[in-house]
């Protein structure tokens, strides 16, 4: 079994920058620390991250699968990465593994409201 290494570093992106590719299969999390990042499918802005602390880019970790969508730093932004493995990421940093799993039952949250209100604005409609 290979071992790895965990790897925490800044970056500084500037307005305009991609910083993860739809498609890809890189094994990057990030955090933004500072700045605004628009999130794109197909080309088309779907959402847009501003809150300080927030975990982007773990779905193609966690799921094994290639980035669903294309993250792009708004304005000036500095963000944390770690590589190395997700399950190493969560035994070493015990915080990120709970800022990780609030991160992804806010999302969940969220859908879940838009998707009622979706469905209610639909049967309504019927």
């Amino acid at each position: 079994m290979g071992y790895k290494t965990i790897v925490k570093t800044q970056r500084l992106y500037s307005a305009g920058s991609t910083i993860v590719e739809e498609g890809d299969s890189d094994q990057e999390m990030f955090i933004l620390n500072e700045g605004k990042l628009g999130v794109f499918k197909a080309g088309e802005r779907i959402a847009q991250i501003e809150e300080e602390g927030v975990f982007f880019g773990e779905m193609c970790e966690i799921l094994g699968e290639p980035r669903t969508a294309t993250v792009k730093a708004l304005d000036d932004c500095l963000v944390t990465v770690y590589t190395g493995g997700l399950d190493r990421i969560v035994r070493e940093f015990p915080t990120i593994a709970k800022k990780l799993i609030e991160t992804l039952a806010e999302r969940l949250k969220h859908t879940s409201d838009q998707f009622y209100v979706f469905k209610v604005g639909t049967s309504q409609s019927a």
